[in-house]
């Protein structure tokens, strides 16, 4: 299972694009909770399907590992209990 994605790396731009709400249900375990760390030169897009779209519902200080970073949190209107969670300084957006 994959909980956590870490796209910090000083320099680099990276991206995250279309990360559906079933690629989330794969890739995490049962919580179904994905942390997204990374910088301001990084980009992560969320894909909306039919009765599945994203909505940002809130921010979430970190704790544990990431203490010191703060997320947007992302809930899926089909599964609200599986949730991405991204670093506030990474460019986000939701696709149709």
């Amino acid at each position: 299972n994959i909980e956590r994605i870490d796209l910090l790396d000083n320099g680099q731009k990276h991206r995250v694009d279309n990360l559906s709400l079933q690629d989330v249900i794969d890739i995490t375990g049962n919580d179904n909770i994905l942390t997204i760390l990374g910088g301001s030169g990084d980009s992560v897009s969320l894909k909306d399907g039919a009765g599945a779209e994203w909505t940002r519902s809130g921010t979430e200080v970190g704790t544990g590992v990431d203490t010191g970073h703060v997320f947007d949190v992302y809930t899926n209107a089909y599964d609200s209990t599986v949730k991405v969670l991204i670093e506030q300084q990474i460019d986000q957006n939701i696709v149709p």
